[in-house]
């Protein structure tokens, strides 16, 4: 009775983590990506005004000195969603926004974060990566589902 009952559990438990694929996919074209950025503070952004999405293109663009225009977006039908890492301490680590769901009135983003193993050579300079990608419109509430995978080297 009792290995049954913690079968269940862990059953009941692996579940709980599953979101993403559960919901109807949402389509997203990728706007920018990159390692380097002037964004130090990890989360998930949700830009829904062409000011919004200026404001914060030139903070993510910052350090570069005169940043580009941001990426383009047509507001009538599009909103951004910005994925930030954050401050992490060596190259070799990234972040990509893999899928996008919607269920219950609420949007779940998939994130997958790559990192270097131990064994790994990665340069030693401060990285900030991040992922930007443009969305159908919505007022849905919008969460994320961050998955962290350490790679090997050899």
């Amino acid at each position: 009775m009792r290995r049954l009952l913690g079968m269940a559990m862990v059953m009941a438990i692996s579940m709980a983590g599953c979101t993403g694929s559960d919901g109807e996919p949402v389509g997203f074209r990728a706007l920018a990506d990159d390692d380097v950025s002037d964004a130090h503070v990890a989360g998930l952004f949700v830009v829904r005004t062409q000011p919004e999405w200026e404001q914060r293109w030139q903070g993510l663009m910052a350090m570069r000195g005169q940043p580009s225009a941001p990426p383009a977006v047509d507001w009538t039908t599009e909103m951004v969603i910005f994925y930030v890492l954050g401050t992490r301490p060596s190259g070799g680590y990234s972040v990509r926004i893999d899928e996008i769901s919607k269920r219950d009135g609420r949007l779940t983003v998939r994130v997958e974060e790559s990192r270097p193993g131990g064994s790994c050579s990665a340069a030693d300079v401060l990285t900030n990566p991040f992922h930007a990608v443009a969305t159908p419109a919505s007022d849905a509430s919008v969460e994320v589902d961050l998955d962290a995978d350490t790679h090997r080297c050899k």
